[in-house]
């Protein structure tokens, strides 16, 4: 039950910290580019723009928000078996 608890803490942290970058991104008209290797070893140039950083912050807030349903569906079944 805790684990629930400790996971939507962390997923909105850095739902926000993520949502966050994204929005001054956006707001400075600015990009983050990089280098990333990928499963076969190969290298790849990506870029994160304010939108996709707002998207992937918005994705993390989701998942934030179904885990602590989950943690309160995980309370409620221990509060009935006391």
């Amino acid at each position: 039950m805790k684990i629930y608890k400790a996971l939507f803490w962390i997923a909105l942290i850095v739902g926000i910290t993520i949502f966050s970058i994204g929005a001054y991104l956006k707001f400075t008209n600015q990009a983050s580019n990089g280098l990333t290797a990928g499963r076969f070893g190969d290298i790849h140039h990506e870029r994160i723009t304010g939108f996709s950083g707002m998207f992937l912050g918005v994705m993390f807030i989701v998942l934030s928000i179904w885990t602590y349903r989950m943690y309160k569906e995980e309370k409620e079944k221990f509060d009935k078996m006391d």
